[in-house]
């Protein structure tokens, strides 16, 4: 009696071990901080091949920066897309969608690429037109990154990793990165018919985002095996992604301008 126990006990501990291991959460509900975006639009740079020959992230140093974060902080700060205090990064700090949309468009001044056609359509009615955000909000809301709610921007309201999965997602196909991370999601803490469930597949798959949980182990690993082996197609291949890239980036006056300045 006592055998057939201890073997039912070891099979539900066993059961449950093997469960909680495939089991994946995304905590999507929870605010995403300045470090986090600074490490997703580190591995965009790394994607589209635009991390600078020697650049210098290792002189930028912060107090509050941990050294596991050096690299991208240190990159993403070196190359002026996201600021930071003097001798402080403040990487804790929550992020608005007003100060993620100018990000964004730093971002997409430094990785130059046409893009999906503008949408107007989706112009939000509630940002000031003095507002000093208007114009880097409409024009990632007009590029299909940033999605307005309700015709509204809200942004002074704080972004979600919900939302960071779309914005990766929007990224990701602006700048004609494709999957290549045979990822299969099990995620318990979104339901299939969610909206944003196809963005954070979508967003892992190409590598720039990563779910929370023991699932991301395996994504990081993957994601790992994947830049040691193409990092000489990278050099080589240096301002390409994919072939969709121009050979040589127009200036910012030749850009499809975005007259975000009218109502």
């Amino acid at each position: 009696m006592k055998i057939r126990f201890v073997i039912a006990l070891v099979v539900i501990v066993t059961s449950l071990s093997a469960s909680s291991l495939k089991a994946e959460y995304f905590n999507g509900e929870r605010l995403v901080d300045r470090t986090q975006v600074a490490i997703v639009f580190s591995r965009i740079l790394f994607h589209t091949h635009q991390l600078p020959e020697g650049l210098s992230w290792r002189d930028v140093s912060y107090k509050d920066v941990p050294a596991v974060y050096a690299r991208p902080v240190g990159t993403v700060t070196s190359l002026g897309i996201i600021p930071a205090f003097e001798d402080k990064f403040n990487g804790r700090g929550f992020v608005t969608r007003y100060e993620l949309g100018r990000w964004v468009r730093r971002l997409l001044r430094r990785v130059r690429v046409a893009g999906p056609p503008l949408n107007s359509n989706l112009t939000p009615v509630d940002i000031p037109i003095s507002h000093r955000d208007r114009d880097p909000a409409i024009e990632a809301v007009w590029r299909k990154i940033m999605a307005p709610r309700s015709r509204e921007y809200k942004g002074k309201h704080y972004v979600s990793r919900f939302e960071l999965a779309h914005i990766c997602a929007g990224l990701a196909r602006h700048f004609c990165l494709r999957p290549h991370l045979n990822v299969k999601l099990h995620l318990e803490d979104i339901p299939k018919d969610h909206w944003a469930r196809a963005d954070v597949e979508y967003a892992c798959s190409t590598g720039i985002l990563n779910t929370r949980g023991v699932g991301h182990i395996a994504i990081y690993e993957e994601q790992k095996a994947y830049k040691s082996e193409h990092i000489g197609r990278v050099r080589r291949r240096r301002g390409t992604v994919h072939g969709t890239f121009k050979e040589e980036f127009q200036p910012e006056d030749d850009l499809e301008t975005v007259p975000t300045s009218q109502p």
